[in-house]
């Protein structure tokens, strides 16, 4: 099966995981899921493992920029 990743899905579900909107997270895991995205997408300004642990609109100044790659930029053959 064949699976289709967008930056800007991947990083609106990171958002989410800080907001605590799918629960309660540790940090540990927000910090694998970004690390784990760093891995697909290592240009994403959003991932960047040396950036600070803040919103996404912190990082990089609003949502509109949150990944150095477009929303369209997606990655195949994720199984």
């Amino acid at each position: 099966m064949c699976v289709c990743v967008c930056v800007q899905t991947c990083v609106d579900v990171l958002e989410s995981l800080r907001r605590g909107d799918f629960g309660q997270v540790t940090q540990e895991t927000i910090d694998e899921y970004r690390t784990q995205c760093h891995a697909i997408f290592p240009y994403a300004n959003a991932f960047m493992l040396d950036m600070p642990n803040g919103t996404v609109d912190e990082i990089v100044g609003h949502s509109d920029t949150a990944a150095a790659a477009t929303d369209t930029d997606c990655v195949d053959g994720l199984a």
